[in-house]
């Protein structure tokens, strides 16, 4: 009999679709904006470990990018390089001081999210991703965007 317990946590958000004000809202303009269908999954698979984390990125067309970095050293570990996996070490290291025993050093997660449009289609990738992890660590998302990619919040 294997003693060893697997969780396995799901979450979801809705895009956005910005129908005036754009980016100004971002300088104050008056902005209307409504959900979409599409969205972007996180889930969370915890093991027994020693605080390793494979995280994979998905969107429509396929693998956006992964990483594995360890939860005691993550910026001397990590294996993988590029503006999207920076972003997600930034995003890592919000969430450690948002919630510093967050994270268990004797467990292992592998993370995978899946973006239901591409991400360069302004529908809420980013805003998305906070609400999701925002729920996974059970923090105020606004917290979690000021740290991590800033604006609005309009979107959350």
């Amino acid at each position: 009999m294997n003693s060893e317990v697997q969780t396995k946590k799901c979450w979801h958000s809705n895009g956005k679709l910005l129908i005036s004000g754009e980016y100004l809202v971002l300088k104050g303009a008056s902005s209307l904006a409504v959900p979409i269908n599409k969205g972007q999954s996180l889930e969370v698979t915890e093991n027994p470990g020693s605080g390793n984390i494979n995280w994979q990125a998905n969107h429509i067309n396929g693998k956006w990018f992964e990483g594995k970095f360890n939860i005691g050293g993550i910026r001397e570990k990590s294996y993988t390089s590029g503006p999207e996996f920076q972003k997600l070490l930034h995003i890592i290291d919000a969430v450690v001081e948002l919630k510093p025993n967050f994270l268990n050093q004797n467990t292992d997660y592998d993370i995978k999210t899946h973006l239901e449009f591409l991400p360069e289609h302004g529908l809420g990738s980013s805003s998305t991703l906070i609400n999701n992890m925002a729920k996974w660590i059970n923090c105020n998302p606004y917290d979690l965007l000021e740290k991590t990619f800033g604006g609005s919040g309009y979107d959350i």
